[in-house]
C-alpha cells in the first residue's frame, strides 16, 4: 500500500465519520503513517546501497578485465621482442654463411678456370 492509497483511505474514513476524527484514530493513522514511513525509508535504502553496490562491482570488474588486458599485452610483446632478438642472430649467422659460401665459391671458380685453362 504507498502513501497516496493510504491518505485516500484516511479521507474516505473522515468523510465517512462526517469529519470527525476521534483521538484514538488520530493514534492509529499516525502509527500507520509512521511505520509505512520506515518501511519505505528502509526498502529506499536498502534499494540505493544495493545500486550502489552493484556499480561499484562492475567498475571492479572492468579494471580487473583492463588489467587482464594490459597483462596480456606485456606477455605478448616480451613474447615478440624474444622472438625478434632470435630471428636477428639467426639472420646474422645465415648471413656470415652466405658470406663463406660465396668466398668458398670465388675460389672454386678460380681453381676450375686454372684446372680447364
Amino acid at each position: 500500500m504507498g502513501m497516496g492509497s493510504l491518505m485516500a483511505f484516511i479521507i474516505k474514513q473522515r468523510k465517512k465519520s462526517n469529519n470527525r476524527i476521534l483521538p484514538q484514530e488520530m493514534e492509529q493513522q499516525g502509527i500507520i503513517i509512521a511505520i509505512i514511513t520506515a518501511l519505505t525509508s528502509g526498502a529506499a535504502w536498502k534499494f540505493w546501497e544495493q545500486k550502489m553496490k552493484a556499480k561499484q562491482e562492475e567498475k571492479e570488474l572492468n579494471r580487473a578485465e583492463d588489467f587482464a588486458y594490459r597483462d596480456d599485452l606485456k606477455s605478448r610483446v616480451a613474447r615478440l621482442e624474444q622472438l625478434l632478438e632470435e630471428s636477428n642472430t639467426k639472420v646474422l649467422e645465415l648471413t656470415a654463411e652466405v658470406h663463406a659460401l660465396r668466398t668458398e665459391v670465388g675460389f672454386l671458380k678460380k681453381e676450375n678456370d686454372r684446372l680447364r685453362g
